[in-house]
């Protein structure tokens, strides 16, 4: 059997084929630049997707519960006082040591002031108000104490039980806190209202020390005393006195202060006691050493580093005022 011969294609068949291997060389050369540009393109589209996704605002909410005044509410660790409870099984602190539990108790104790915060900036129903915080202490302490005015304006649901009137530097968000503010009650025009009545004691003829960085008011027996509106303390801080105040004997007699926080700095309040025929200690200058006010007698003072602000005390003599409960 002879082999057959090569044909060679013809120049139709020859043209197709050039066609063909053109073709498919442009389709080689596309599929490739289209899958280098994906490659390129879609690195610079994901990256600009999750850049986009970290900078929108989450969108998630929170739903502040509502707060149970009858539910009684601790701080973490630190174990409320009982009516029974000796201040010195539970001492209060200062900021510097634990936040949240220099200003008092949530729990009552025997002999206390009981405290209450206000926000004057909303009405009791948490409507906007615009009333400043002089014009509210004109209207609750002119001449008389009036604290239905005090009704109008919204009340934190914990009240805190105080022992000593002796603070050091307190910022207004650690009193929101202390209080079991709302996140709706924000700093800014508050006021701090203190009150309890006095127990009968040797009767001796005192007065306050009143060193404060925010207007106050001192009233006994609803009777106003001492407003006074002080301008910054300055590196040496000087007392605002209140008149001698008599006690009358074997009889309580009622003692309310008012403080107001209008300014976004920490704050200063202390009040210290002077009564009549008690032999103080002197400094070097002369000036009485006096007890700061307290409602029992072994109450623990600020932390030492808050001294050099504070101005000095002596608790040897006086100074306790005993309380009984007050509404």
């Amino acid at each position: 059997m002879k082999p057959e011969k090569f044909q060679l294609a013809s120049p139709e068949e020859r043209t197709i084929h050039r066609q063909s291997g053109f073709v498919f060389i442009v389709v080689g050369i596309l599929s490739i630049s289209l899958g280098i540009s994906l490659f390129y393109y879609g690195d610079i589209v994901i990256r600009h997707f999750i850049e986009r996704r970290q900078a929108e605002p989450s969108t998630l909410t929170y739903t502040e519960m509502p707060v149970d005044p009858t539910q009684e509410e601790t701080t973490p660790g630190i174990e409320p006082a009982s009516e029974d409870t000796d201040i010195t099984e539970s001492p209060l602190t200062s900021p510097a040591d634990t936040p949240g539990v220099s200003l008092g108790y949530r729990a009552a104790l025997k002999s206390c002031f009981k405290v209450s915060l206000y926000d004057l900036k909303q009405d009791a129903q948490g409507r906007v108000q615009d009333l400043s915080l002089r014009d509210v202490l004109e209207q609750t302490a002119a001449t008389t104490l009036n604290l239905s005015f005090l009704k109008k304006f919204r009340m934190t649901p914990f009240q805190i039980y105080s022992t000593s009137l002796y603070h050091s530097l307190i910022s207004q968000r650690q009193v929101l806190t202390e209080f079991g503010a709302p996140a709706s009650m924000k700093p800014g025009n508050l006021l701090l209202h203190y009150r309890g009545n006095i127990q009968p004691g040797d009767a001796h003829p005192l007065r306050f020390y009143i060193y404060a960085d925010n207007p106050v008011a001192v009233a006994v027996d609803n009777t106003v005393i001492l407003k006074k509106y002080p301008e910054k303390l300055s590196e040496e801080p000087s007392p605002v006195l209140t008149p001698w105040i008599k006690p009358t004997k074997g009889k309580n007699w009622r003692l309310d202060i008012l403080l107001g926080i209008d300014s976004p700095a920490p704050f200063l309040f202390c009040i210290l006691v002077e009564e009549q025929g008690i032999p103080y200690h002197h400094t070097t200058a002369g000036a009485p050493l006096l007890p700061a006010l307290r409602t029992q007698e072994n109450v623990p003072m600020p932390h030492d580093d808050y001294l050099s602000i504070l101005p000095p005390v002596d608790n040897s003599f006086g100074g306790v005022l005993h309380t009984s409960p007050v509404n």
